[in-house]
């Protein structure tokens, strides 16, 4: 486990834009929050940046570590440890930045959204900023030789391999995006800003484009490559673009199964759509491309594991409904709307339940329509 936190400590790019922004925006009235401090790094650019206070949120053991090197360098007076999940945990006072990086290399996965809303309603101050403030979500039509490759295992023999017919994993593996690990893809087409958000404003994070863009050179097109940039502060940029050397976040390849043969000053039509589900919060993608001789379209649905039989129970219109977790909180809160309780009580009772505090202020959003108070 320490490998990887090592690893990640020595992305020194990723790491000084952190420490030169902490450094710019930090005095001694600041107070900061960082959430997912690991070993503790930026807590401690924070500390030593003069902060007034420092809480660092980490739900992992690796707070542990994290403690002992702040007291090694002297810096445990201004850091306040905090072990749990964000939304799980108080603090004793607002902030006015908050600290986070634990992002994908597209940015978004499930939950992400419910992290940062509450932290910017419980954590940040009025008019308080996330560090970084603004993400730029980017993508380009790209030749990836190697990664491509590297999917598309057994395309001599078409996906037979011990007599056995493999076809339906491999299309498993071109209906899923993947984390670019090894080699740089090639941008074939310009940089395109696909969606802007304000990690202090925003509220929807989803993303779409569905356009023609225009190929630069002569090539074979295997797929999309997708990337976030950001702004730390209104002068600080930071890419995560192929073109600039790598980081720890790097980019999403989205592949095409059948690469695509283009030319210099060609229009091809490429989409890439966010979709995150309203039941489950879990984010699908959806991309492809359509040329004049050929449409190819994938969505990370199709590689998704489950039960057929078990799905069209769930959709079957005669098959009795149970409540959620949830949904037995939220009966049992209204049970208890009974002209005696306060809200306050409520708020006790709904906070034995288990669930978080961004849960159990999302459930007192939905009662508060029906209460007459």
């Amino acid at each position: 486990m320490i490998r990887e936190y090592r690893e990640l400590l020595n992305d020194k790019r990723r790491v000084i834009a952190f420490r030169k922004a902490i450094q710019e925006l930090t005095n001694r009235d600041t107070t900061i929050a960082e959430i997912g401090t690991a070993l503790g790094t930026y807590a401690f650019f924070a500390a030593m940046a003069g902060a007034k206070k420092v809480y660092a949120i980490e739900e992992k053991d690796i707070i542990e570590v994290a403690k002992v090197i702040a007291k090694r360098n002297s810096l445990e007076d201004r850091i306040v440890f905090i072990k749990g999940h964000s939304t799980s945990v108080e603090l004793p006072e607002k902030a006015d930045y908050i600290i986070m990086e634990d992002y994908t290399p597209i940015f978004l996965y499930p939950g992400l959204k419910d992290v940062i809303l509450d932290a910017r309603e419980r954590f940040l101050k009025a008019g308080g900023k996330f560090i970084p403030e603004q993400i730029d979500i980017k993508m380009a039509a790209c030749q990836f030789f190697s990664f491509h490759t590297s999917l598309d295992l057994w395309r001599n023999t078409n996906d037979i391999l011990y007599d056995i017919n493999w076809d339906h994993t491999t299309e498993m593996i071109f209906n899923q995006p993947h984390y670019v690990e090894q080699g740089v893809p090639e941008i074939l087409t310009e940089e395109i800003l696909i969606k802007s958000i304000k990690l202090s404003s925003e509220n929807d994070f989803i993303f779409s484009f569905d356009n023609e863009v225009e190929i630069k050179k002569d090539s074979i097109l295997h797929g999309i490559v997708g990337w976030w940039d950001c702004f730390f502060t209104p002068t600080q940029y930071f890419t995560n673009s192929p073109k600039e050397s790598p980081s720890s976040w790097g980019q999403m390849f989205f592949p095409f199964r059948h690469p695509v043969q283009v030319r210099a000053g060609e229009k091809v039509h490429l989409y890439l759509y966010s979709i995150e589900s309203k039941n489950t919060g879990e984010i699908h993608f959806k991309w492809g491309i359509e040329t004049e001789n050929s449409t190819q379209d994938y969505n990370t649905f199709k590689s998704v594991l489950f039960s057929l039989d078990q799905l069209q129970k769930n959709l079957h219109a005669d098959h009795p409904p149970t409540l959620s977790k949830k949904g037995e909180i939220l009966k049992n809160l209204l049970n208890n709307v009974n002209g005696i309780n306060t809200i306050t009580d409520l708020k006790d009772l709904a906070s034995k339940s288990g669930l978080t505090h961004f849960e159990i202020n999302q459930i007192f959003k939905t009662i508060f329509p029906f209460l007459q108070i």
